[in-house]
């Protein structure tokens, strides 16, 4: 393993800091290379320009999320249990890395195109993992099962996590507090609805 960074890896961690800070528009390719210590041409030839190292800081953001994830290989597991696994790996990947949560909700907020494009093939791969395991009806059935407990389970702790800065100052909670209360929405989430398991 090497000790040390290459060029493209210390741009592209100085671009997840300052883009998940600044935005596209509010960090200037030199504040990116200053911090990254490289030659401001440097973004060209890794990268081919500013929007191509945006979008690559996003996918190195989802596969750090994808590899956090895994498989799904728990096989005695229910499709709440399956849900929660995943969800939870996704969300504490994002609360111990501040950086990355905060370039999503960035993206997200200016409309979540590259966010969607670098984050959709490996939501997409844990979703057919977890189509696979869920044991219903039908292939019809198991699709929407899957999608209303990823819904359920990924819409609170998410918004927690979005609006953490905000409940913080407002509710005087410690950081501390946010994993734990993170747990309870994840577990409380997973409460499935009476008409769900009956599809």
């Amino acid at each position: 393993m090497n000790d040390f960074p290459t060029t493209r890896e210390r741009l592209l961690d100085a671009a997840i800091v300052l883009f998940a800070r600044s935005g596209f528009k509010g960090a200037p390719v030199r504040q990116i290379c200053d911090r990254a210590r490289a030659n401001p041409g440097s973004v060209s030839y890794h990268f081919g320009g500013k929007r191509q190292l945006y979008r690559a800081a996003l996918r190195r953001v989802a596969d750090h999320v994808s590899t956090a994830v895994g498989p799904i290989e728990h096989e005695s597991a229910s499709a709440e249990e399956l849900v929660l696994i995943a969800t939870r790996a996704v969300c504490h990947t994002l609360l111990e890395d501040d950086a990355a949560m905060r370039l999503i909700l960035r993206d997200l907020a200016e409309g979540g195109e590259a966010v969607a494009e670098a984050l959709a093939p490996a939501l997409r791969t844990v979703f057919q993992q977890l189509i696979e395991r869920v044991e219903v009806a039908g292939p019809a059935s198991n699709r929407q099962r899957v999608t209303e407990l990823l819904l359920a389970a990924m819409a609170p702790p998410y918004l927690l996590l979005g609006a953490w800065p905000v409940l913080e100052r407002a509710l005087d909670l410690t950081a501390g507090e946010r994993r734990v209360l993170l747990e309870r929405l994840l577990q409380a989430s997973l409460v499935p609805p009476a008409n769900l398991g009956s599809s």
